[in-house]
C-alpha cells in the first residue's frame, strides 16, 4: 500500500507499527525480516525499470532528471513512512543478528 501511495483502509500507522511488534514477540521477526526485505527490492526493481530504464529514449536531459529526482524523492517518502511502521523490528531483531543488515 505504501509503495502505491494507497492508505491502509482501516489502520492506523499505530495499528501497523503494533502488528510489527506483535509479530516479534511472536518470533516471527525473521520471516518478517525476509519478506519486507524481498518486498522492498521487488518494489525498487520494478520502480527502476518503469521509471528510469524506460525513460531513456527521452531526448530533454532536464526531464528525464526530474522523473529521477521525483522517483528518488517517492522512495524517500516511501521509506520514511515503512521505517515509522518497521522501526520495532530494526530495533529489536536487526540489532541482535550480526548477520542481518539493516533495512535502511
Amino acid at each position: 500500500a505504501v509503495h502505491n501511495k494507497k492508505a491502509v483502509i482501516g489502520y492506523s500507522r499505530e495499528d501497523l507499527y503494533n502488528a510489527v511488534q506483535d509479530l516479534c514477540m511472536h518470533k516471527m521477526a525473521g520471516k518478517l525480516y525476509t519478506n519486507f526485505k524481498q518486498q522492498v527490492e521487488k518494489h525498487i526493481g520494478e520502480v527502476i525499470k518503469k521509471s528510469l530504464v524506460d525513460q531513456l529514449y527521452i531526448q530533454d536531459h532536464v526531464a528525464y532528471l526530474t522523473i529521477v529526482n521525483d522517483t528518488w524523492q517517492d522512495h524517500c517518502r516511501q521509506m520514511l513512512t515503512l521505517r515509522s511502521i518497521f522501526l520495532v523490528l530494526e530495533c529489536g531483531y536487526i540489532k541482535r543478528e550480526t548477520s542481518v543488515r539493516s533495512i535502511w
